[in-house]
């Protein structure tokens, strides 16, 4: 009941680690303090004091198979603190927390403008409130239970990398009309003016056209759309493909490219950058 801090990797890959009771005394946490303790398992309460949980704190805890509770202490949560914690069903924030509020079991901000985390085992449909400015990084990371459309409101004006990254039951991305960052069609969510595309859902089938004035794709735009088949085409105006835009797209036949494009190229199907030297 002396310990105020617990440093960074202090009980990481703890496997055999199977319940964790924070001391009333604790006030923050360190870096992946207590990453793939795999063991942990059942609800997580984390003790009014608590000021800062560091980045990765219960990364990778897969076995945490209900609600984290948090203070009202709590004001800074580190990035990852509960990635890969994929069985997690609730979040619920002390009414009088400063910073942070849950509402339907989801991790807000305390006026509800940015969402930081959907727990990945919620499961359904779920309509993102309209005041929802801010879609977080990873913030519905391995929601693999939920189906149906999902709606970008439209006060949506950012979606950090790697949102909807193994959302595998989504149907369609839609995005309200109003909204002047974003649009969708045909499922896929694009930048407004269709130039970026930012997710298509994995369950899309079919030969996919980029539109003519593409300028990128995001991280792991097309990540794991199996039922994608035929041949990919690159305009001319691609400038820029994110990290594992096309992972594990394995019905893709092959690759071209626009002979216009100064970015990239193809041969023989294959993808590379201009000059073929990667």
């Amino acid at each position: 009941s002396t310990v105020k801090h617990i440093a960074n990797s202090a009980f990481e890959n703890c496997y055999n680690l199977t319940t964790v009771t924070l001391p009333t005394s604790l006030i923050s946490t360190g870096t992946y303090a207590f990453a793939y303790c795999s063991g942990i398992y059942g609800n997580l309460t984390i003790p009014n004091g608590v000021t800062t949980l560091g980045d990765g704190t219960f990364y990778g805890c897969y076995n945490l198979t209900g609600t984290v509770t948090m203070p009202a202490s709590l004001i800074n949560l580190g990035m990852y603190c509960f990635l890969e914690c994929n069985n997690l069903t609730s979040f619920a924030v002390n009414t009088s927390n400063p910073s942070y509020a849950s509402l339907n079991n989801v991790l807000y901000s305390k006026n509800l403008d940015t969402l930081f985390i959907c727990p990945a085992a919620k499961a359904g449909t779920f309509t993102i409130p309209n005041s929802v400015k801010l879609i977080g990084s990873h913030a519905f990371y391995n929601c693999s239970k939920l189906t149906g459309t999902l709606n970008i409101p439209q006060y949506t004006d950012y979606i950090g990398y790697y949102a909807f990254y193994g959302c595998s039951q989504l149907s369609a991305y839609t995005a309200n009309a109003l909204n002047p960052y974003f649009s969708a069609e045909n499922g896929i969510l694009y930048s407004k003016t269709k130039d970026r595309v930012v997710i298509c859902p994995t369950t899309k089938t079919g030969n996919i056209i980029l539109p003519a004035n593409t300028l990128g794709l995001d991280p792991g735009a097309f990540n794991n759309c199996m039922g994608i088949t035929g041949n990919m085409h690159l305009p001319a105006s691609v400038q820029f493909l994110g990290e594992y835009a096309f992972y594990n797209c394995a019905g893709i036949s092959g690759f071209t490219v626009d002979a216009a494009n100064l970015f990239f190229s193809a041969v023989d199907g294959v993808l590379f950058n201009k000059s073929l030297d990667y």
